[in-house]
């Protein structure tokens, strides 16, 4: 299936898990060369990253408890230019 094909079908192309979580956010996904941007609450960038792997673990324990969105997608991470993949929220 193409992209396109697999969001028709209601396909996920990306599970963020665990969720919720602690110390650690894991991404699963088939994509590559896509960007992970990571929003807190107040729509502030507090990470970026490219997906280059089937899972990507990223070290949030910096990071402070609380609801944050995160997009997967195919531009440069700011979000009037980025065609967004995927999308949901995470709570650590």
């Amino acid at each position: 299936l193409s992209i396109e094909e697999a969001q028709d079908c209601g396909l996920k192309l990306a599970v963020v898990y665990p969720n919720p979580g602690g110390d650690v956010m894991n991404i699963r996904t088939g994509l590559r060369n896509a960007t992970l941007s990571v929003y807190d609450i107040q729509g502030r960038l507090v990470h970026q990253q490219k997906i280059t792997d089937d899972v990507t673990s990223v070290d949030v324990s910096s990071w402070k408890s609380g609801t944050y969105v995160w997009e997967l997608g195919t531009g440069n991470g700011s979000r009037s230019g980025n065609g967004i993949l995927e999308s949901g929220k995470w709570v650590k």
